[in-house]
């Protein structure tokens, strides 16, 4: 292929002089291909150890659910297996999955945000209110009579006198 008004000797020589250059920089690429696929190799080795130990470790696990199954089996008799299908039917009671509850918990975060943007005052006059209501509510049902201060109510109790034990005589022998 020529192009037009240049010959091939005057720009472009045909033997430029880097013949050995090539060969050189072929060789080294070369044995960094090799040095790669030995890693490559050992890399692919090492997965396929950890893929085998991973499929050992699933099998005792397996092994082992199997065996904890057996002896509830042997323990409860025939009620385990009934109460194995009717946990799994109690599972099943949703038929739209949880992901539409996850969607519509979205939908719900997304519309309190965008009231809290709306009416700044109202939101925090009803946080307020809910944390009132809580901490009095917490006090109320605590079982303990204490207020704000973390003193008694009623007062300090009184403090009663130390008795000392008196040991209990034996029984009389008659």
């Amino acid at each position: 292929m020529s192009k037009i008004g240049v010959g091939v000797g005057e720009d472009f020589p045909v033997d430029d002089g880097k013949g050995e250059d090539d060969r050189a920089e072929f060789e080294a690429w070369k044995r960094r291909r090799d040095e790669w696929r030995a890693k490559r190799e050992q890399w692919r080795q090492e997965r396929d150890e950890w893929q085998q130990r991973r499929d050992e470790w699933r099998a005792r696990k397996r092994a082992f659910k199997q065996k904890v199954r057996d002896a509830a089996r042997d323990t409860f008799g025939p009620e385990y297996d009934a109460y194995r299908d009717a946990r799994v039917r109690y599972r099943a009671y949703w038929p739209f999955g949880y992901g539409v509850l996850r969607i519509i918990g979205i939908v719900l975060v997304i519309a309190l945000i965008s009231e809290i943007f709306r009416a700044p005052l109202l939101f925090l006059a009803l946080a307020g209110g809910a944390w009132f209501f809580l901490v009095h509510r917490h006090h109320r049902h605590a079982g303990c009579d204490y207020d704000f201060d973390a003193q008694p109510a009623s007062g300090p109790a009184p403090a009663q006198p130390a008795q000392p034990q008196q040991p209990t005589p034996p029984p009389e022998a008659s």
